[in-house]
């Protein structure tokens, strides 16, 4: 019997999802609900004593906000939620919390955005889920891998030119739209080309590019290293001033093209660290974000108009397919589609990542009387998922491409 859920929440999209299946596994289960949110320790030897301090007030600032709206989107389904902030290593303050609250479930996003495994599973879900004394569940992005990316003509060319030249290059489009999907999908053709989801502080981003550097076996990085045994202990051991130097140095001799996937308020202790990755000869640095507000510091780096690829929503015809696919991957023929699919096709205006949402939930009995699919209480929860506002919708769909 489940009735203590600990949800660990960083703010990524991966872990908005996460969260979002763990306040319906509460209400459904009438569960207790915690969420945990762990702040990662500032190195003690920083470069300047003002940039410490701008990085310790913008994290307790930023999950306390996240925590309100954490709180405001559970009561939405009569949710209480208990909520913790900690500083210090997220595997370590998170399995001891597990163990000293007797929670039953644990619930954890991850990303699914590299080929190798230990980076697939973005370190931290993977140690947690190897170490914590519960059950443990991951919850990926809303688009499904399973189906196939449709659409996107242009936007896939532009990426890929954009990765085969070495290009910088800003992604911007609504949740949903598939950015990330895209990255995913092309990013193989380059092997070196890697996916770092963004982490809210500095120390947070540095960590995730030293670990990527580690998953492909960058010769430089390795060698200035002098890794032991264990990456993760040595991960841990390092100061924000030493990765840096690191990076910059490794990135200097050998770059590497990085995709910077989910950013959000970047502050100026990792807009002046990116400054110098961005400048460096050879360095395709490619951000991925929802609009420019989104981009904080960093619009002063990806403001050239040039170097701008906006995710377009499906055409009408690219959208239907995708409708169709998704219908049969998630089993729903046996239903009464036609006025299902009307509707859900309007409602999206080509986001593929609202039309499979909305096919996803349709396979909930709560949402289905007979063959008929409730769809307002379907499209209101899809809304949730996606912000509940609309400046998290994507604008009118496009022309059909010829």
């Amino acid at each position: 019997m489940i009735s203590e859920i600990l949800v660990a929440h960083d703010g990524s999209d991966s872990a908005r999802k996460a969260f979002d299946f763990a306040v319906d596994l509460a209400a459904r289960l009438g569960a207790r609900l915690r969420m945990i949110c762990v702040e990662e320790e500032i190195p003690r030897h920083a470069e300047v004593i003002d940039e410490l301090r701008e990085e310790q007030d913008r994290a307790d600032s930023y999950f306390g906000q996240l925590a309100e709206q954490c709180r405001a989107r559970a009561a939405l389904r009569s949710v209480p939620l208990e909520t913790s902030i900690f500083p210090g290593h997220a595997v370590r303050v998170i399995g001891d919390f597990v163990r000293e609250n007797a929670v039953d479930l644990l619930v954890i996003g991850f990303t699914g955005h590299s080929r190798v495994y230990q980076h697939i599973w973005g370190g931290t879900a993977h140690n947690l889920t190897s170490s914590a004394m519960c059950w443990s569940s991951s919850k990926r992005g809303m688009m499904d891998p399973q189906l196939p990316l449709i659409g996107m003509g242009n936007e896939r060319r532009r990426l890929g030119a954009a990765f085969r030249n070495g290009e910088s290059l800003l992604v911007l489009g609504p949740q949903g739209c598939g950015k990330t999907r895209l990255i995913r999908e092309l990013a193989p053709g380059n092997r070196r080309v890697q996916s770092i989801v963004w982490q809210p502080s500095l120390h947070g981003l540095l960590v995730a590019m030293a670990r990527a550097l580690i998953s492909i076996g960058h010769a430089d990085f390795l060698r200035h290293a002098r890794l032991a045994h264990d990456p993760q202990k040595w991960l841990e051991a390092q100061t924000s001033l030493h990765l840096k130097g690191l990076l910059w140095t490794a990135i200097g001799s050998d770059p590497v093209p990085m995709v910077l996937d989910g950013i959000d308020a970047c502050g100026f202790p990792s807009y002046r660290f990116l400054q110098r990755i961005y400048h460096t000869p050879g360095m395709a640095l490619c951000a991925v974000s929802r609009d420019l507000l989104s981009l904080g510091a960093l619009a002063r780096l990806f403001w050239d108009p040039t170097r701008t690829l906006r995710v377009q929503p499906l055409s009408e015809r690219d959208a239907a397919q995708l409708f169709d696919a998704s219908i049969d991957h998630f089993g729903l023929r046996a239903l009464d589609i036609d006025a299902f699919r009307e509707k859900a096709l309007e409602s999206a205006r080509g986001n593929p990542g609202q039309i499979i949402e909305m096919c996803r939930l349709a396979t909930d009995s709560k949402y289905i009387s007979g063959r008929y699919i409730k769809f307002a209480p379907l499209r209101i929860d899809t809304m949730v998922k996606f912000g509940g506002h609309p400046g998290n919708l994507p604008c009118p769909t496009r022309i059909d491409e010829v």
